[in-house]
């Protein structure tokens, strides 16, 4: 019995430490993702082995405990950026909407109650857009792009959009849009993020390297940028910071603290991998996480202008 309770204490904290392990192995990226529940299972645990008079492997399992709060602090801790009076700021909304379910009807029910200025869809399709249209909403400027299987992306707005692009980075037929925004400030560099998901080697090589080059394309070094999406990486996994280490943009946390965006209904699991990163020329109203839209993804919505 004592020898499966150390076994189970080192199981219960050493994935803490593996998740340090950068570029060692692809499964202890996924690891950081799960920093809030490896937090939560260790105090717990600690408590545990406390009470069985187990110190030092309690000490042990706090320790653990303690690194990943730490973690999870360094990013959510000081909520969100709020942004001075004279910044006018407009809404974006991005949504990974979930080719498997594309809920028009309730999407079209968010949209009507945040009533945005801008939307990127993730996994969108031209017939969703039909669908949400049909559905009484109607932008006048707009754009679908179809890639690989689900990987569809739409931009859709009330302020008109010039220089849209399209660009394809990792390899892969994924599609990056991006777009100027003529905002009550001036012009907005907007992009919308989808990257792979990283379940095995190859998909999590390829996620790093979307991320990547995408930030190495942004105007003006990404001063005047806004980058919304699926980027399908936690605040503080290796990728994510390593990709605001070298553009220099900044993370948004949420205004009101810690976010997650999914799974949509398993609360259990829910990690934050939908993200709003910005360049120093943008300021950020506040951030928030949206309601249900049928999807495994909440959505997530920004309030955002530009300075002076």
């Amino acid at each position: 019995m004592r020898h499966l309770i150390v076994i189970l204490s080192v199981s219960i904290a050493l994935p803490t430490f593996t998740a340090f392990a950068k570029g060692e192995f692809w499964l202890f990226d996924i690891f950081t993702h799960f920093r809030v529940q490896m937090f939560a299972v260790c105090l717990l645990a600690a408590g545990f082995l406390l009470w069985r008079d187990r110190r030092w492997l309690s000490g042990f399992v706090a320790v653990a405990a303690i690194v990943n709060l730490v973690e999870i602090v360094a990013f959510y801790g000081a909520g969100g950026a709020r942004a001075d009076e004279t910044v006018r700021a407009i809404r974006i909304i991005s949504a990974n909407v979930n080719v498997q379910t594309n809920n028009a009807a309730r999407v079209a029910a968010f949209l009507k109650a945040e009533k945005p200025d801008v939307v990127i869809f993730l996994e969108a399709s031209p017939r969703f857009v039909t669908e949400i249209e049909q559905a009484g909403i109607s932008f006048p400027h707009k754009r679908v792009v179809l890639g690989d299987d689900d990987f569809g992306v739409a931009v859709l707005s009330h302020l008109p959009l010039g220089n849209v692009r399209v660009d394809w980075f990792g390899g892969v037929r994924v599609p990056f849009l991006r777009a100027d925004i003529e905002t009550p400030s001036g012009l907005l560099h907007l992009a919308g993020v989808h990257a792979l998901s990283p379940v095995s080697a190859e998909r999590t090589g390829i996620r790093n390297r979307q991320i990547r080059d995408l930030v190495d394309v942004l105007p003006d070094g990404g001063r005047r940028t806004l980058v919304v999406g699926d980027f399908n990486a936690a605040p503080w996994s290796h990728a994510f910071t390593a990709v605001r280490e070298h553009s220099g943009l900044a993370f948004c946390p949420d205004s009101d603290g810690y976010f997650a965006t999914w799974p949509a209904g398993i609360a259990l699991l829910h990690i934050p991998i939908d993200h709003c990163l910005h360049g120093e020329g943008v300021q950020i109203a506040r951030k928030w996480v949206g309601s249900d839209i049928g999807s495994d993804h909440y959505p997530i919505i920004v309030e955002a202008g530009l300075k002076d």
